[in-house]
């Protein structure tokens, strides 16, 4: 039911990649402590989390460096919350919406336990479907 609920947001959601171009001496400000993927102009990958941009080498953590002349592009996965709130409400709803007229309280005046957890579960679904939607890379080249 959940999926169906969220199958529109996620046929026109989907964001596509932004590119763009920056100079060495700009890089700092958008990679700085960020967790990203360098290509090296060898067409090799290197993941990590970016600590520093020096004049001469890009600081990964765990004491790594990629040498600037080595350095073609970057690419990092960034995430906005409006579709993370959005995919926990229409969950919470559609919970409450399935459960609210099948469910009743019994005898002792106490309601059932999937009347509690249902809901709140499918919240937690449309969450982290919510936040797959939230995606988006920054594709940065690098120009001299």
């Amino acid at each position: 039911m959940l999926i169906g609920l969220l199958l529109p947001a996620l046929a026109f959601a989907a964001k596509p990649d932004r590119e763009v171009q920056a100079p060495w001496a700009k890089l700092s400000k958008l990679v700085k402590g960020k967790d990203a993927e360098v290509k090296t102009t060898s067409g090799t990958s290197i993941f990590g989390t970016i600590r520093r941009v020096t004049a001469d080498a890009l600081e990964l953590d765990q004491h790594r460096q990629v040498p600037r002349a080595e350095v073609r592009s970057l690419r990092l996965d960034e995430r906005h919350g409006h579709w993370r709130l959005g995919g926990t409400l229409i969950g919470l709803f559609g919970g409450l919406a399935i459960l609210g007229p099948t469910t009743g309280r019994d005898k002792s005046g106490d309601a059932p336990a999937a009347a509690l957890f249902v809901p709140w579960g499918m919240a937690l679904v449309g969450y982290f479907v919510g936040r797959e939607i939230d995606k988006q890379a920054l594709l940065i080249e690098v120009i001299p």
